[in-house]
């Protein structure tokens, strides 16, 4: 009888209490008591502290006991959602469900992940509490506690996302507009997808681009494409080494010094929110992206006028997107990219390579009193000690070790991408040293046409003519929405044929970038102190429309 228990859930009569109660035996473990099943999960729920905001995470319900219980101390804002790992025990739990509470099973993982976004995304939750209702979690205990600290994640980098939205979001979307009319003309990252023949080589600004520096000078550059963040670009400036192109990420004003002395005509990579004088600094081709900075239905829109045709996801990291870029350039997954300068860390002394701008400021604050030593660093509170590629003690900080699990994550299965940093947290792909780098040129027979191509779609665009229209019935929306929050009922573009709430709300629906860095901003709101402050906003939008 226990080898047939073992294959398959069985079912109990406790004998004691009214109503009789059934517990579970499955592979030769009783998942509940065998004399009182409800009592551990019941005795749980009542010491457990249950506060506004929350995500009730269930693992191996089961046969649900406790659930009545648990929905009885509900507060507002809560709400509860169901997890089995084990295929038997799912059919058994989904068999006696009775409640209409969503269950997931692990091989639809996805839909979890996507559900909890969406309910996160509302801005009415703010924690993940884990309740495991049955024995049944013994089972597949590392795989429940993944599941949690990845729902964990994404609360945390929701309300962390919110942070930085409240901090920058207004100078990304009016980087946005400003933007827009050059974008509407311009070259999309879409337009060059894979047209770089030739070996790719990412530069980042950590320690190990100084020794791939000192290699460069050494070796033919017309055969590699070179693509760099942007405040690894003085480096270049200063080893005399042109580069084929610079990724911009960065909306505020620090990032120019990046680009003081830099030489005219570079190919720009930039982000659509990005600083909006930098193209014109630079002088040269400029190709576009879009990174979603913020969950908006305008990306929509864009995408519908096909002012942009594809979204990043936000990575965070500059690096990040300049690698991502690469792969999207190479002509196919034989041509090789390489990285440097991705370190993810420092050295004690230093935290970026010789010229860019971090070191130099190093440069400027130097006298008696402060050294070009930047020791401190490695020494603040949030640092943390680490071993890089050569097994080297080195410093580096949460958010650098997050963006460098990151980058394995998204690219430890890429074809032909190596990592040829002298230094830094090891990365999940190919790696070794400059040589490799040397080789892949020696053996490239052809010529890197890039150039060419872009002077090719310039030309193409010169001809079609420009396209304002979005640009016009975005303007036109503003100029209405302006009026109807000033006038109300007595706007002169006030639609009869719906409620001013109406009409406010389908203008406002689609054009997030008004209030996405509002605290409240992550969802729209028809209330008087809402609208007032998008009245507020609406001014300097309008301004930066042509």
């Amino acid at each position: 009888m226990d080898n047939q228990f073992s294959e398959k859930p069985a079912l109990f009569e406790c004998g004691t209490g009214f109503p009789i109660l059934n517990t579970v035996k499955y592979k030769n473990r009783f998942l509940y008591s065998k004399y009182n099943p409800e009592k551990s999960i019941c005795s749980l729920i009542e010491k457990t502290e249950i506060a506004q905001g929350t995500i009730i995470l269930i693992f191996s319900p089961c046969l649900w006991y406790g659930l009545r219980q648990l929905k009885e101390k509900l507060k507002p804002n809560c709400t509860i959602i169901a997890v089995e790992a084990d295929r038997e025990l799912f059919t058994l739990a989904l068999s006696v469900k009775e409640n209409d509470i969503p269950f997931y099973y692990v091989n639809n993982l996805k839909k979890l992940d996507s559900d909890t976004r969406n309910l996160v995304n509302s801005g009415l939750f703010k924690r993940i509490l884990r309740i495991d209702f049955s024995g049944g979690t013994q089972f597949n205990s590392e795989l429940y506690n993944a599941i949690e600290s990845g729902l964990r994640d994404i609360v945390a980098s929701f309300w962390k996302n919110r942070i930085t939205l409240v901090k920058l979001g207004a100078l990304y979307s009016k980087n946005l507009i400003k933007n827009l009319p050059s974008v509407e003309n311009g070259i999309l990252l879409s337009d060059v997808k894979k047209t770089v023949n030739c070996p790719i080589l990412v530069c980042g600004a950590g320690e190990s681009l100084d020794f791939t520096l000192k290699n460069l000078k050494k070796i033919d550059k017309d055969k590699l494409f070179i693509l760099t963040v942007d405040a690894a670009l003085p480096s270049f400036t200063k080893a005399s080494i042109n580069v084929n192109g610079v990724v911009s990420l960065e909306s505020q004003m620090a990032i120019q010094n990046a680009y003081i002395g830099v030489k005219k005509g570079t190919t720009l990579f930039a982000d659509i929110s990005s600083r909006t004088n930098i193209p014109r600094v630079l002088g040269g081709n400029v190709i576009w992206f879009a990174t979603e900075y913020a969950p908006m239905k305008f990306w929509d829109s864009l995408k519908k006028a096909e002012i942009i045709r594809e979204l990043f996801a936000p990575l965070g990291s500059v690096g990040l997107v300049a690698v991502k870029i690469a792969l999207l350039l190479r002509k196919n997954d034989d041509i090789p990219v390489f990285v440097t300068g991705l370190d993810f860390s420092y050295s004690i002394g230093r935290t970026h390579a010789k010229g860019t701008p971090a070191q130099e400021n190093i440069l400027l604050k130097t006298n008696r009193f402060f050294s070009t030593d930047n020791s401190q660093a490695a020494f603040v509170q949030a640092a943390m000690p680490t071993v890089s590629k050569r097994g080297k003690s080195i410093a580096t900080l949460t958010n650098l070790k997050s963006y460098a699990e990151q980058f394995s994550a998204i690219f430890e299965s890429e074809k032909n991408l190596f990592d040829i940093g002298y230094d830094g947290i090891p990365l999940k792909i190919q790696s070794g040293d400059f040589s490799i780098l040397e080789r892949s040129i020696l053996n490239f027979s052809g010529e890197c046409d890039f150039e060419s191509y872009i002077l090719r779609l310039n030309q193409e665009l010169k001809n079609k003519g420009q396209k304002r229209q979005f640009i016009e019935n975005e303007k036109t929306a503003l100029f209405a929405l302006k009026d109807l929050l000033s006038n109300g009922e007595k706007s002169v573009f006030r639609n009869e044929n719906q409620s001013l709430s109406e009409q406010l709300k389908e203008i406002l629906n689609c054009r997030e970038y008004l209030y996405a860095h509002f605290p409240d901003g992550y969802a729209l709101s028809l209330e008087p102190n809402f609208l007032k402050r998008i009245r507020v906003e609406l001014d300097s939008f309008l301004k930066y429309l042509p």
